[in-house]
């Protein structure tokens, strides 16, 4: 499923505009082939409303909410790592009575998590919380915590503060204070009134809209369009490029994806650093065929293959690009209704070559495919 883990990797060396790149329609008999770009912040907000582990949704969803991603410095891992091994008697502590304890153990904190340039002692992705044990050490350095405070609390991330001292000798009262900041935040996100005591429950969660964001292939009609619009709302830019049925003649197939790409690129509103481009690389690559863009010089692309199943970037925009060769489609349909590419968008199936056989090739129909060009 796809995931922020290739984005995450530039976005950490301060590549911010990262413009996923896709195409469909390459296996169809007819239409034109079409390509989507997407560049997505760095902190995209969630395309789910309400608390995640309440929001059924299928296993290839990317949850953003319950996961949010937050850039770090790979080099921070290791660091992290050997944090995990030698943690304070109150970190251990606080591990051990407070944050595994079953009430609590639901928000799956994470130790020693690099987040940006730092490294945080306990951190819970899902409430975007972050909880620090000071030692005798922050006396020293309140400066640098402070510093990585305000920086977290810029990415919306709330950061409390536990002295060595509190956790070892009132370990009831971090407990409850640590239940109340919970309930806090989870009041804030369902935007109820100061002094509510419970989240809505699951009755009224069903008329939730769940969006997933993955491989535009393995998603309904419906997943697609409800998706597409909350991209086109919360990406930083979108475009959409195609190429005719003239222009995969004249081109080949590959030619005229590679076409529809760079003019998907063109249309952005901002100029991407980088891009992630589906599948394998060509002599036609992307980064090439942008040469001639707005930008007048080429834009460098990584080629990833399978990448709508691997980068959020990517699925995003082969689900702009699908449903917008969808509604073509439809439209197609209506100029050539013996066809029925409402229902099959043109691929080839059983109905698409018993119409082909009865009714004759169309004007939208690719005469180098083997199955029109046997009726030509």
């Amino acid at each position: 499923m796809p995931t922020w883990e290739l984005e995450q990797q530039y976005w950490a060396e301060g590549i911010e505009l990262i413009a996923g790149v896709d195409e469909v329609g390459m296996g169809a008999w007819a239409g034109p082939v079409v390509a989507g770009v997407v560049i997505f912040k760095p902190l995209p907000p969630s395309p789910y409303q309400g608390r995640s582990k309440d929001v059924a949704v299928s296993d290839g969803a990317t949850l953003i909410e319950k996961f949010p991603y937050l850039p770090y410095r790979r080099l921070l891992t290791e660091v992290a790592r050997e944090n995990r091994k030698k943690q304070t008697l109150a970190e251990k502590k606080l591990w051990k009575e407070v944050l595994r304890e079953k009430q609590l153990a639901q928000y799956k904190f994470i130790r020693q998590k690099p987040l940006l340039n730092f490294i945080a002692d306990f951190y819970c992705p899902e409430l975007c919380l972050v909880i620090e044990v000071d030692g005798d050490s922050h006396n020293r350095k309140q400066e640098y915590d402070q510093l990585r405070t305000e920086a977290l609390e810029q990415y919306g991330v709330r950061v409390i503060r536990y002295t060595n001292d509190q956790v070892l000798k009132d370990i009831p009262g971090v407990y409850l204070s640590l239940v109340k900041e919970i309930q806090r935040i989870e009041q804030h996100k369902w935007g109820q009134a100061a002094g509510a005591n419970a989240p809505p429950d699951k009755g009224e969660l069903e008329g939730v809209s769940r969006i997933v964001i993955r491989d535009s292939k393995t998603m309904s009609g419906l997943q697609r369009e409800k998706a597409a619009l909350w991209i086109k709302e919360h990406a930083l830019a979108w475009g959409i490029g195609e190429a005719t049925v003239e222009e995969i003649t004249a081109l080949n197939i590959r030619g005229a994806s590679q076409l529809a790409m760079r003019r998907a690129v063109e249309a952005l509103r901002e100029r991407p650093h980088l891009l992630f481009v589906d599948g394998t690389s060509s002599p036609n690559t992307v980064d090439k065929l942008v040469d001639n863009s707005p930008w007048h010089y080429p834009t460098p692309a990584v080629h990833v293959v399978k990448g709508d199943a691997k980068s959020f970037s990517i699925a995003g925009a082969s689900i702009l690009a699908k449903v917008y060769r969808d509604h073509v489609m439809h439209e197609l349909d209506a100029r050539f209704p013996a066809y029925g590419f409402a229902q099959h968008k043109g691929y080839g199936s059983a109905a698409h070559l018993a119409a082909l056989r009865e009714a004759g090739i169309s004007p939208v129909h690719r005469p180098t495919y083997a199955p029109v060009r046997a009726l030509i």
